[in-house]
């Protein structure tokens, strides 16, 4: 039987894939269709979503990432280095005896479809899920890449009392100083942490996408109940903002950004707190802190996420590398394109 390969464009062919990521077990927001239409709404960020399908049509594997280009907010050279395609989340695969021989074929298939001026892939898996074993076959080499996953199963005072004395200090603290929550409602809230994201990124040397993709989370999945957009603010100041996207028992930490007074204030940890007492309002089991950087690197956010008690795990990440001698001049801009 023959396999057929299809990329998935329009919102009812996505929604296919949707149906389809509720069959996976521990199915990954970032590879439902969902995400995919969100990212298609942004022109810095090109999704596709390939599927695999038997003579049947039923999908039995599929990959869903996005290529990443940030040319427009860095220097032409760093622009043109920049391009890269992320698949985050495992591959899907049903339980089906030829779902290895789809993901493979999906996986050969892929680099074809991409703009060819793409310097590497990357995947990053949330767990070891049956379909990681097809990545390193097909030019994908592993290295090490470290994540903190909370147990959100505990009771509040368990979760609390789990963090390190450092932490809860600080949230303690926060709380003391009479930091309000605000979920993002109006557009006008919405431009409020926008901006905050925009002016933490640059003081960080890290790109961010475009507003555009931002309207499109606060349109299209906060309504779905499938993201929180969360800030710390006073009476007088927005001190730290999160977006937390919600999705079958996992809630994903996103996009984070905090001013120089919420750091002092420790605004950015009551923040996280508070998004993990919410998540599990809605059904979260887990908290994905999405990656706390190499072993053997120094990596500040690492020691941030550390200390809010979850063991670190190290599922590795996977790079095919696309552009050799282009790729080689990345040690040339290494601090900002580990950051994209």
């Amino acid at each position: 039987m023959r396999l057929t390969i299809d990329s998935l464009v329009t919102s009812k062919e996505l929604e296919e894939l949707n149906s389809f990521a509720e069959t996976v077990p521990r199915s990954s927001i970032f590879q439902t269709g969902l995400l995919a239409q969100v990212y298609s709404r942004s022109p810095d960020t090109q999704p596709l979503a390939l599927v695999a399908r038997e003579p049947s049509g039923g999908i039995i594997a599929s990959i869903a990432g996005v290529t990443f280009s940030h040319a427009s907010r860095l220097s032409m050279l760093a622009g043109a280095l920049s391009r890269h395609f992320t698949i985050r989340g495992a591959p899907l695969s049903a339980f089906n005896p030829r779902s290895a021989e789809a993901t493979h074929t999906l996986l050969r298939d892929l680099p074809g479809r991409l703009n060819p001026n793409t310097l590497y892939l990357r995947c990053y898996p949330d767990w070891e899920a049956p379909s990681v074993a097809c990545l390193t076959p097909n030019g994908y080499a592993r290295g090490d890449w470290l994540n903190i996953v909370i147990d959100l199963s505990a009771t509040d005072r368990e979760l609390f009392e789990g963090m390190s004395k450092h932490r809860r200090k600080g949230i303690r603290s926060a709380e003391s100083a009479n930091i309000r929550l605000v979920s993002v409602s109006t557009l006008s809230e919405l431009d409020h942490i926008y901006r905050l994201l925009v002016d933490t990124h640059r003081r960080l040397l890290i790109p961010l996408q475009g507003r555009l993709l931002f309207n499109a989370i606060f349109q299209e999945i906060v309504p779905k109940g499938n993201a929180l957009m969360l800030m710390a603010a006073t009476e007088d100041h927005v001190l730290a903002g999160r977006i937390v996207l919600l999705y079958r028992g996992t809630a994903y930490d996103w996009y984070a950004g905090s001013t120089l007074q919420g750091k002092r204030l420790h605004a950015d940890e009551w923040l996280v707190w508070r998004a993990m007492l919410l998540a599990k309002e809605h059904g979260a089991i887990r908290f994905d802190f999405g990656g706390a950087g190499k072993p053997d690197e120094d990596y500040g956010p690492r020691e941030f996420k550390r200390r809010f008690g979850g063991p670190i795990t190290n599922v590795g990440r996977y790079t095919k590398v696309m552009r050799r001698v282009r790729y080689g001049l990345v040690g040339l801009a290494h601090e900002v394109l580990e950051r994209i």
